[in-house]
């Protein structure tokens, strides 16, 4: 039982610690991160947090079917 009580605190830890999704703040501005490489495209919509930090807000992935 030690074990998977110390599994679960990792993975606790590491969803609590790593950045997420923040919430959308209306009015502050949006930065928008796009790239296409090896037939995925990829976006980023972040926005300024109170800390000056850039945040996610919006992550999008998709396959291109060839």
């Amino acid at each position: 039982m030690p074990k998977c009580k110390k599994a679960f605190q990792d993975l606790k830890n590491a969803f609590t610690k790593a950045p997420i999704l923040a919430y959308f703040i209306l009015g502050r501005q949006l930065y928008l991160k796009t790239n296409s490489l090896d037939h995925i495209n990829v976006g980023v919509l972040s926005q300024i947090g109170d800390n000056g930090l850039l945040y996610p807000v919006i992550f999008y992935l998709s396959k291109l079917i060839l």
